[in-house]
């Protein structure tokens, strides 16, 4: 079974193990990067203001989340992961869903019908919850890895088993 992935204009044509997770970290990276300089807020945002696809992104925090031995980091990337239903194919401009603060209310609607803005806070809800299922089982199979305490090898006498598993006699 090759370990390898198929890697478009790339120095070689071949991705290892470690590159693939890299690559992830390195999208897992650029999403929190994006996040911080926008400051998202409750706000929805067009897909085409993250750092690559959202599909890639989402693998490479599934990546990430999965690989991760501490259970306080995959916590917080799980969370982080979710704020991906946030952004949304087709938006446009940002759409900020505070209040506004002369209480006008022409500003979000009269750019944008509020039966458009019903549909992408129902895409926003179904993909907060498929990434937080997805994400949740991620961290699941990272727990139960990770979780796993393996007994040692040695007996009281001074013996060794291989990771605890002794022969009948």
């Amino acid at each position: 079974m090759p370990t390898s992935q198929t890697r478009p204009n790339a120095k070689n044509d071949f991705m290892s193990d470690a590159d693939v997770l890299e690559a992830a970290g390195d999208l897992v990276d650029a999403f929190l990067k994006t996040i911080r300089e926008q400051a998202l807020g409750s706000d929805i945002l067009d897909t085409d203001c993250l750092p690559n696809s959202k599909t890639r992104i989402e693998n490479g925090f599934r990546l990430a989340i999965v690989t991760e031995p501490r259970e306080h980091v995959r916590r917080r990337l799980v969370a982080a992961g979710r704020v991906l239903a946030q952004f949304q194919a087709d938006v446009g401009s940002r759409i900020s869903l505070r209040p506004a603060a002369d209480g006008g209310g022409h500003g979000l609607f009269g750019a944008l019908s509020s039966r458009r803005l019903e549909q992408l806070l129902a895409s926003m809800e179904m993909d907060q919850i498929r990434l937080s299922a997805m994400f949740e089982h991620a961290d699941e199979v990272a727990r139960r890895r990770f979780g796993v305490s393996v007994p040692p090898g040695f007996r009281d006498d001074g013996t060794y088993t291989w990771h605890g598993h002794a022969r009948p006699h």
